[in-house]
């Protein structure tokens, strides 16, 4: 790949990326609970998960022919189970102290994990990366070069995509608990998630 390649691939990554869509959205809702660092844990989750894609897609043939397409299903389904048990466990949390300490306290780990398997459980990832990487990489002659550099526009992409959405997020927390009960947004918050959650499970 040479630079300009490379540039172009960061550019489409990027465009692509600041569409919003259920990884965006989850971000902002993770900040707007947690604040900005809870934003930024679930990015790190979400990028992760698309650096798997990639690697799969540049590297996986025999795996996408034979077991990936069994595999994948599965993942979908325990994604969207985690995101709705996290929703309602964020629900069922009556004292706003208590959602508060909850928001703030809770492990960052959740939040990694939560991007993690909201992107793994997205199988329409992998043929996206399957159809997009080919306009920019010989996929038969890939280097390991090619691939860090793959790799390298993806994490700067996302980055640069996501931070936004975590910034908003934060910045909503902020207003709204200027504005309105903190139960309220902890209940938005997990209407959310039970709603991605559900998305992610049943959506093909």
């Amino acid at each position: 790949m040479t630079l300009e390649t490379t540039f172009a691939l960061f550019v489409t990554m990027l465009v692509l990326a600041l569409v919003p869509g259920a990884s965006s959205l989850l971000v902002a809702v993770r900040s707007a609970g947690g604040g900005f660092t809870h934003g930024l844990a679930t990015i790190a989750g979400i990028i992760v998960g698309d650096l798997v894609f990639i690697l799969l897609a540049i590297y996986g043939w025999s795996l996408l022919n034979q077991k990936l397409t069994v595999v994948l299903p599965l993942v979908k389904y325990a994604a969207g189970i985690y995101l709705i048990w996290l929703g309602i466990n964020l629900w069922r949390i009556r004292s706003p102290a208590a959602q508060e300490h909850h928001a703030r306290s809770g492990s960052l780990g959740s939040d990694f994990l939560a991007g993690l398997v909201l992107t793994l459980g997205d199988q329409k990832a992998i043929w996206f990366y399957l159809g997009l990487l080919p306009a920019f990489v010989d996929l038969r002659r890939v280097t390991f070069v090619d691939t860090g550099l793959v790799m390298l526009a993806l994490v700067l992409a996302a980055c640069g995509s996501k931070l936004i959405y975590a910034y908003l997020g934060d910045r909503a927390r902020v207003m709204l608990a200027r504005e309105a009960p903190r139960k309220i947004v902890h209940r938005l918050a997990a209407l959310v998630l039970i709603v991605i959650g559900g998305l992610v499970a049943l959506v093909a």
